[in-house]
């Protein structure tokens, strides 16, 4: 954590963010990929700052990647690709918001998407946030591929 600590603080004379990940390897972030999450994710509320890293390998599967501690990274998607009927997607401006869903991988091989606390990215403020919903409709682990 120091020397990642350094190297963001090195790095920001030229206005850039140097992360060493195991997954991607050394990565260079803008300031204004940022996400920052007021609350950080549950579980996780100690980090604040993420940033959406893309990989052709995964597609469509994208990856928040802590900044604060880049050892910590979900798997996440576009929550329309898990379930196109997702209501709250016809409640947020769909130019401004991206809505995400977490993916896990069970015990049992299936993947798994949360639907009741997905994350919501404001594109425009840059800001990240994870809700949880109340209703029973969806679950914290909806089969999305079973083995």
């Amino acid at each position: 954590m120091q020397q990642q600590a350094i190297m963001e603080q090195q790095s920001q004379s030229s206005d850039v963010i140097t992360l060493q990940t195991a997954q991607f390897g050394t990565l260079q972030i803008r300031p204004h990929h940022i996400f920052h999450f007021p609350q950080g994710i549950i579980g996780f509320e100690h980090l604040t700052r993420f940033v959406l890293i893309s990989d052709e390998k995964t597609q469509p599967i994208k990856w928040l990647l802590s900044v604060d501690d880049p050892t910590i990274g979900f798997p996440v998607v576009n929550v329309l690709l898990v379930r196109p009927d997702y209501p709250l997607v016809r409640k947020l401006n769909s130019r401004k918001s991206v809505i995400l869903t977490i993916l896990t991988l069970g015990k049992d091989k299936n993947i798994t998407a949360n639907l009741r606390a997905p994350i919501i990215l404001d594109i425009e403020q840059q800001e990240g946030k994870q809700i949880v919903l109340t209703s029973d409709e969806f679950s914290f682990e909806y089969v999305v591929l079973q083995q």
